[in-house]
């Protein structure tokens, strides 16, 4: 679980608890067991592109 959350923090550049609030709430949503989808994930088998994330803010 802590390997998922830190590659969904590293792919959309928000800290690891946005992260996985993202992740858990995908997960709940569409019935995903939180252990099968975070395994699919690090094995490269799911496109983490579908679960909708929170945009960070440009910097000026």
């Amino acid at each position: 679980m802590e390997q998922v959350k830190g590659i969904l923090a590293e792919r959309w550049q928000l800290s690891v608890d946005e992260a996985f609030t993202a992740f858990r709430t995908y997960a709940r949503s569409h019935h995903h067991q939180l252990t099968r989808l975070a395994q699919q994930i690090t094995d490269g088998q799911f496109d983490t592109d579908q679960i909708p994330h929170p945009t960070v803010p440009s910097r000026p």
